[in-house]
């Protein structure tokens, strides 16, 4: 029998292979789907200023000049604050120790795969995190994965996706919600655009004219399948007429595929046709990090041992939390 690769002696090789595996995580973006999404603001808290930020929406004045008496005073704006929602810094961690027994007992394809996938379990967390606000968007909170019950309602106390979104200088309400939630398609893409003109509003009850400009969607196959036969189509895809114009082409679609799961990371097939229409000048959901994922590995000199164990201890830790202060830019 071939004697262990892992021992006292290769400690060193260990930790740098394992952050190594950290940093090459840091650029996959397989981790990082939601941050980059366009849909995600990102925010730096910054050491000693408190572990609460309050965000608010920005406030709305009267968007147009109006007509005024000749050698009156011009009319004052109306300004108008909106909603404001805190964004609470949590701590997310984990923790492998590599046991005597695992080192001198030959365990090695283990204890790297273990190890390497430790790496990138701080942005997963971060991904699956920004993912679960669109996913359990249809509610005002959810207990993740460690049993905590996490607010995650917009400014206005309800939830993200909502018919009767409120706005403080106006009795009039808007909806971030397409009608009958239709599975994505030409019509159902249409739907959603037209919601986005209808629907967002400034806190005055005024239009406001954005971009709505990305689809985000579930890594479910036929709505991927779909959303690219929308974008790439050279003609109109519900008309036989091959010379019709394809107004759609070129989407920037989205796929993030811890959308359809559950708090702890499994799969949800009831959110697997999830798609959203996103706006990347708003960028309505909010990160703020305190400290990115970082890896605490044993030390040199000493083999990192844990005196009353003999294990090798790694650690990953992340700082930092999500909010939502307005619903709008996302349908």
């Amino acid at each position: 029998m071939s004697a262990a690769n892992i021992n006292t002696s290769s400690l060193n090789q260990l930790v740098d292979l394992v952050n190594r595996s950290f940093l090459a995580s840091q650029g996959n973006q397989l981790d990082n789907v939601m941050l980059n999404s366009g849909v995600v603001r990102k925010e730096t808290v910054g050491a000693g200023s408190g572990l609460v930020r309050r965000f608010a929406e920005s406030v709305a004045r009267t968007s147009y000049t109006g007509e005024g008496a000749e050698g009156a005073p011009a009319t004052q704006a109306i300004f108008q604050y909106g909603y404001e929602k805190d964004l609470v810094i949590e701590q997310h961690d984990l923790a492998i120790s590599i046991t005597k027994m695992m080192r001198i007992g030959g365990k090695d394809q283990q204890i790297i795969r273990d190890l390497t996938d430790l790496g990138g379990a701080g942005y997963r967390e971060i991904d699956l995190v920004l993912s679960h606000r669109l996913g359990f968007g249809f509610s005002t909170t959810y207990t993740n994965s460690r049993g905590y019950l996490k607010d995650i309602s917009c400014g206005d106390a309800l939830a993200l996706f909502s018919a009767v979104h409120k706005l403080t200088g106006s009795a009039s309400t808007f909806s971030n919600i397409v009608p009958n939630n239709p599975q994505f398609s030409k019509g159902g893409y249409t739907a959603a655009k037209k919601i986005a003109v209808e629907n967002t509003l400034n806190n005055l009850g005024e239009k406001m004219a954005l971009d709505y400009d990305i689809v985000v969607t579930t890594d479910d196959e036929d709505t991927i399948i779909a959303v690219k036969e929308l974008s790439n189509a050279t003609a109109d895809i519900t008309s036989s007429n091959a010379g019709t114009y394809n107004v759609y082409k070129g989407l920037k679609h989205v796929i993030a595929p811890r959308i359809a799961t559950t708090a702890a990371g499994a799969v949800d097939t009831t959110k697997r046709k999830y798609w959203f229409l996103g706006s990347s000048q708003l960028q309505p959901i909010i990160y703020g990090e305190l400290e990115a994922p970082y890896m605490k590995t044993p030390r040199d000199g000493n083999n990192g041992e844990d005196a009353m164990t003999e294990n090798w201890n790694f650690v990953s830790f992340s700082r930092f939390g999500t909010a939502v202060a307005s619903p709008r830019g996302i349908i």
